[in-house]
């Protein structure tokens, strides 16, 4: 029992520790870095942001052979333990330019020893519209290392100085493996829906994602109750798919909006 009940604690304590500061770049309203560090130029602070994001997002320029490099703003994740599957999600794009280049916003995990930092993988995009983005990982850490969530904007070396990717919302969640996840019982009612979508699950819902029929994500939200209630009213007709993310796993429907 004294083995079962320290190991509990140590989960505990992990998945506290696993949690971002500050991964809306804002404190009281203001812009802020507050947890974060970078190498290269400081970050810099853009009121621009998703929609249900706030006021502010942070932008990092890229790496640049003939200034500096690499180029990375990124977070301690510190207490995580080898081997442990993490998930990072977040708002990225690329600045609107017709006469200069975004070679992308990425993030994704690495690690740091010694304030020498490893990139490990990651996703981007260099769409100029804001993309909810979702990476998850297996944490591999040498002796002395601690895990970090890295963003950057990529590398370049010739003599242009290409624009910065901005980013906003990040988060980051202990995720289980697949062989531990099960499949929970999602109900959704009406279909076709109007005006609200009343979502339900005998277990407690932790995210919703809402994607059209092109596939592109129109909707992510956060929930903590076993009920939620989406706004469609403002959503064009056609049909959706709906991804339900529960405490033990994940479900899916689709619905019309007529």
């Amino acid at each position: 029992m004294k083995q079962i009940t320290t190991l509990f604690a140590v989960l505990l304590v992990f998945a506290a520790n696993a949690q971002l500061v500050n991964g809306s770049f804002e404190v009281n309203g203001g812009f802020s870095l507050q947890g974060w560090e970078w190498t290269c130029g400081e970050p810099q602070g853009l009121m621009d942001a998703p929609t249900g994001g706030g006021t502010w997002s942070a932008t990092k320029e890229p790496g640049q052979a003939k200034g500096c490099f690499p180029s990375y703003l990124f977070q301690r994740l510190p207490g995580t333990p080898n081997g442990s599957l993490l998930t990072v999600t977040g708002w990225l794009r690329c600045p609107e330019s017709f006469e200069n280049v975004c070679l992308g916003a990425f993030m994704g995990f690495g690690s740091v020893h010694s304030n020498n930092v490893q990139v490990g993988d990651n996703v981007g995009t260099a769409g100029v519209d804001w993309q909810f983005m979702t990476f998850t990982d297996t944490i591999e850490l040498a002796a002395g290392d601690t895990a970090i969530v890295l963003l950057n904007s990529g590398f370049i070396g010739g003599p242009v100085n290409p624009l910065p990717g901005y980013f906003d919302n990040l988060e980051v969640e202990v995720s289980q493996s697949i062989s531990e996840r099960t499949r929970p019982i999602i109900s959704h009612y009406p279909d076709p829906v109007t005006d609200v979508l009343h979502v339900g699950s005998a277990e407690r819902i932790e995210r919703i994602f809402l994607i059209d029929g092109a596939g592109k994500l129109v909707r992510s939200v956060k929930a903590s109750a076993t009920t939620e209630h989406l706004s469609t009213g403002d959503l064009p007709a056609g049909e959706y798919v709906v991804n339900v993310l529960t405490v033990s796993g994940e479900g899916t429907f689709r619905f019309v909006r007529r």
